[in-house]
């Protein structure tokens, strides 16, 4: 997740866990690596606005760690959550929650962070308008298929298909959602998002490969795709076992990746 901190005319975008040298695995004791009077420390204190955004995803520890520190290098004496500062937190519970290895419904529920003590302090906003409907070049039949996509997974989302449920219901995905090739349903996928192997190697169109992307709920789907996807693609591959930071790699196709922090050892990279 991502945290914006404005002080005074300037503004900060880094990842929540730098700026606030959040620990890897915090627990209920745990504080950030924020050093009073060191120059991160004061840049956090002199923010007078912090958005953190996709807040759901993480740990309720992370802002109880964030909290105490905060507390700390302001020198708080009042309890006021995050030494009084504005924290703007962005996200939606409907999506995903912090991930733990083995955990059960109630162990997710329990860290996320609408079960911290901080969340008494919170003010609930909810957005409800969808402005990608408002948009210019939209026909009236797209506008028309996008509002209906968007009610049905919002309805996903609220529990509000497949009759009562308390979590686990059985949902019909319309047909248009499907790709029904049950034969090889990888090369079905491939070919419906990027076309034809001969499609494919022609196109160097940077814009083609910007507005499409196939997600996968599992490294191991990922994996799987993205060797299916390279061997289409004419070339040598390259093997990477080292720690990348963010970085662009602009090829023959003119295909951008960004690396954020690769540790498994099988990144691969077509050349």
């Amino acid at each position: 997740t991502h945290c914006i901190s404005s002080a005074a005319s300037d503004v900060y975008k880094r990842q929540a866990h730098s700026r606030f040298g959040i620990p890897i695995n915090p627990d209920e004791y745990s504080t950030c690596t924020l050093i009073p009077g060191s120059d991160q420390a004061n840049l956090v204190k002199a923010a007078s606005l912090i958005i953190w955004d996709e807040a759901p995803m993480m740990s309720r520890h992370c802002f109880e760690s964030l909290d105490r520190s905060m507390k700390d290098i302001m020198r708080n004496k009042d309890n006021r959550p995050f030494a009084g500062k504005v924290v703007v937190f962005g996200g939606d519970f409907r999506q995903v929650l912090p991930v733990i290895h083995g955990a059960g419904r109630p162990e997710i529920v329990m860290e996320s962070l609408n079960s911290s003590y901080l969340w008494r302090h919170v003010k609930v906003m909810k957005l409800t308008k969808n402005m990608r409907l408002l948009s210019e070049n939209l026909s009236a039949e797209d506008a028309k298929e996008l509002k209906e996509f968007s009610k049905w997974i919002l309805d996903v989302g609220d529990g509000k298909l497949g009759g009562e449920n308390d979590g686990e219901v059985v949902i019909n995905i319309p047909d248009e959602f499907l790709i029904t090739d049950v034969d090889d349903p990888i090369e079905s996928i491939s070919k419906a998002v990027y076309g034809d192997v001969v499609s494919l190697q022609q196109n160097k169109e940077p814009k083609f490969f910007q507005e499409r992307a196939i997600l996968c709920p599992t490294n191991e789907d990922v994996n799987k795709i993205n060797q299916h996807m390279l061997d289409k693609l004419p070339g040598y591959t390259i093997y990477m076992d080292n720690l990348f930071l963010a970085t662009e790699i602009v090829f023959d196709y003119y295909l951008i990746f960004e690396f954020v922090t690769c540790r498994r050892r099988n990144n691969l990279l077509k050349l």
